[in-house]
């Protein structure tokens, strides 16, 4: 494995934990009200909830405008999730210990993830969508409250969410001036291998296991599958689409929408289910895997330098991921991107009629 910044993490553990006695500070003034407020506001920001809604805007308003926003914002949402969570493996920082946590994190603190993506995501809609000046403020301002919320819950402290911040930041700017891969075929097979050789760097901690690298993968194969589409010209469009403003005020018919498009979405997750099992049974292709990447991986800092047999188990457990994840994660986003708006224009076809709003 690849040993890089030992000093840099030995900083920004210090960092972390001269910052903790904020966790309790801000917890000091807890109550009720904040308690369920910023819940709510924390879970939100999620970046489940975010893949969750995106491609609803493809289901409800299947334009050539809806794919190009949604699709941005996939590519965007997967740069934050490979950085962020590489960089919670990386340094492995402690969260907040012996403060009110509703809900217990079981991966790492540095960076915080939901700052990332609100900050990110945030300044997406504010460059690409251009609102108004109302509309800016009401995001800057759940920017704020989705990071105070993260120390207020007890998950992060001020340098973990001030890290996130920051790298939030840093991959807007990557999606900004990285440029796109060429829509042609080639480009497919590298962007996978790209895939292959980011997830096999990617660092992943042998003695813990965190989800962290299961979000990575997932993206990652998201994406494949959304580029092959643009390349194949895969998505269904609609002609003479009526204005989401007309779309909104059919609440019955949204409402139908999403169970059938979450429904018909939902069976991807029983493959990747699936697929776990399948390459659980598969122990001598996970040992090769594991054995080649981990020659290129970058080493967590948590981790001995030495490979030791009780880091075994979590170590197979992680070449599954690669597999089942990834390959899952097309399927998903087949079902989501193809499977799930097809379903919908053909059962709910008055959703789409230019006349909706007459």
């Amino acid at each position: 494995m690849i040993i890089l910044f030992k000093d840099l993490r030995d900083y920004l553990y210090k960092t972390v934990i001269k910052s903790m006695p904020s966790v309790y500070k801000l917890q000091s003034k807890k109550n009720k009200i904040l308690d369920i407020f910023f819940l709510i506001m924390t879970h939100l920001a999620g970046v489940g909830v975010y893949c969750a809604l995106i491609p609803t805007a493809w289901w409800i308003h299947p334009s050539s405008e809806s794919l190009n926003i949604s699709n941005d914002l996939l590519y965007l949402i997967s740069i934050t999730t490979y950085l962020g969570n590489f960089m919670k493996n990386l340094f492995a920082c402690p969260r907040p210990s012996g403060v009110w946590q509703p809900f217990k994190e079981i991966d790492f603190g540095l960076p915080s993830t939901h700052t990332m993506n609100a900050v990110a995501n945030g300044l997406f809609f504010i460059i690409y969508l251009k609102p108004n000046l109302w509309i800016c403020l009401l995001i800057t301002v759940y920017v704020f409250i989705v990071a105070v919320s993260r120390i207020y819950m007890g998950v992060h402290s001020p340098a973990d969410v001030i890290a996130g911040a920051l790298l939030g930041l840093v991959s807007m700017a990557f999606f900004e001036f990285f440029p796109d891969f060429p829509q042609k075929w080639y480009f497919i097979p590298i962007m996978l291998v790209c895939h292959i050789i980011l997830l096999s760097l990617h660092s992943l901690c042998f003695t813990r296991y965190t989800p962290c690298y299961w979000r990575s993968v997932l993206g990652f194969g998201y994406i494949l599958l959304n580029f092959t589409m643009e390349v194949l010209n895969c998505h269904v469009f609609v002609p003479d689409m009526p204005s989401y403003s007309c779309i909104i005020h059919s609440p019955l018919l949204l409402l139908k929408c999403f169970i059938l498009g979450f429904s018909v979405s939902g069976i991807g997750y029983f493959v990747l289910k699936l697929l776990k099992l399948l390459f659980s049974h598969l122990p001598s292709l996970l040992d090769w895997y594991s054995a080649k990447a981990n020659i290129i991986r970058i080493h967590c800092h948590l981790d001995p330098l030495e490979f030791t047999p009780e880091m075994n188990h979590n170590r197979l457990i992680y070449a599954n991921e690669f597999f089942s994840t990834y390959i899952g994660a097309v399927f998903i986003a087949w079902m989501c991107k193809y499977v799930s708006p097809t379903v919908v224009q053909k059962t709910i076809p008055e959703l789409f009629q230019p006349d909706l709003c007459l």
